[in-house]
């Protein structure tokens, strides 16, 4: 005969886990409505990108990719950004904010 399932079972006999969405195809459904993440992503339905080491200043955009904010740059959105690189005569601190050398003064 033919097997009625229960909710969050399926296959002929029943014995094959239902998650929504299927993990996103990120990892496998272990039992009804619970993924077990492959390991660049996490998460109850395996949909969030996981960056490592993570993003200091944006967003993990996708598996060990960061999105920066504006201002800032670099792998990890670690680097702050300033037009002008400030002029070669100081350190760029944060976002448009130079520290200027000894020798040095304005913005």
């Amino acid at each position: 005969g033919v097997c009625q399932c229960y909710n969050g079972w399926s296959g002929d006999t029943c014995n094959v886990p239902v998650c929504t969405g299927n993990c996103n195809s990120n990892g496998n459904c272990v039992s009804p409505e619970n993924c077990y993440c492959n390991s660049e992503w996490t998460g109850p339905t395996c949909n969030i990108p996981i960056c490592n080491p993570s993003c200091s200043n944006g967003y993990c955009a996708s598996p060990g990719m960061c999105q920066c904010y504006n201002g800032w740059t670099g792998d990890t959105c670690n680097v702050p950004v300033c037009t002008g690189n400030c002029n070669s005569n100081g350190n760029c601190v944060s976002p448009e904010v130079c520290q200027c050398n000894s020798e040095w003064t304005g913005d």
